[in-house]
């Protein structure tokens, strides 16, 4: 109380200090802001709460929902790119088992060659055309993975089931045999000490066919897999949009 009585103490000998007009004036714009203050008060927080502070523009809405848009389209692109390389990773692992064992078993063919023979095989001979092998056999499996890559790309086998897949994996076995044949015939020494006829007679097709139908199976699997992931994203991005435009409304 002594607070406010001194207040108004100071106010009005402050008043009575002006020229009259002028102490009229002060004294009706105080009274006036003491009446309105109330009124003041709850339209300066209407405006607040409703106009700068809650409610968004459509400018401000356009931005939101390209930004979540764009969050998940880079999220789904970057699993797009993945199944191509985790795909050719499983071919490099597959393809690096049987290209060892080849080259292992093409160092066996030269020793049973050369104890069956009574001419005196030179070494180095034996050496350069292990080298010869290895090289046409790097190059031939090059070109199998870039077929099967293609196929990865081009072809909708992930679509096929059954039979239709089996049948689709056994022809393309046979696809990818020939191209790797046909490159090592070009490209392996004609006076070999071991013919190339001899290595071919001795591969096992059943095997190398049983390697493709584990690629494409694995294959199969890493596609659906990033497709249910990329199907997943774009409910969830359908979700976060829906509740975006339901709190806007």
């Amino acid at each position: 109380m002594d607070f406010v009585s001194g207040f108004f103490n100071g106010f009005f000998n402050f008043i009575g200090k002006l020229p009259d007009w002028q102490g009229i004036i002060t004294l009706i714009v105080v009274l006036m802001i003491f009446i309105l203050a109330p009124q003041i008060k709850k339209l300066f927080g209407w405006l607040t709460k409703k106009t700068f502070f809650n409610k968004r523009s459509c400018g401000d809405c356009i931005l939101l929902i390209f930004g979540i848009s764009e969050k998940s389209k880079n999220e789904i692109q970057k699993i797009e790119r993945k199944i191509l390389e985790s795909q050719m990773n499983y071919v490099e692992q597959k393809i690096e088992i049987i290209t060892l064992d080849l080259l292992r078993t093409y160092k066996d063919d030269q020793e049973t060659l050369k104890s069956q023979t009574s001419i005196e095989i030179d070494n180095d001979i034996l050496e350069r055309d292990y080298i010869n092998y290895k090289e046409s056999l790097s190059n031939a499996v090059d070109i199998a993975k870039k077929e099967i890559r293609r196929s990865f790309k081009e072809n909708g086998f992930d679509g096929k089931s059954g039979k239709e897949f089996a049948d689709y994996v056994k022809e393309k076995s046979k696809d990818i045999l020939s191209i790797a044949r046909i490159y090592m015939l070009s490209s392996y020494f004609k006076n070999a000490f071991v013919p190339l006829e001899y290595r071919f007679a001795k591969f096992d097709e059943r095997g190398f066919e049983d390697l493709i139908f584990e690629i494409y199976i694995k294959a199969k699997e890493l596609r659906i897999e990033a497709e249910n992931k990329i199907e997943s994203l774009e409910n969830k991005l359908k979700v976060e949009i829906d509740q975006f435009v339901k709190e806007k409304k």
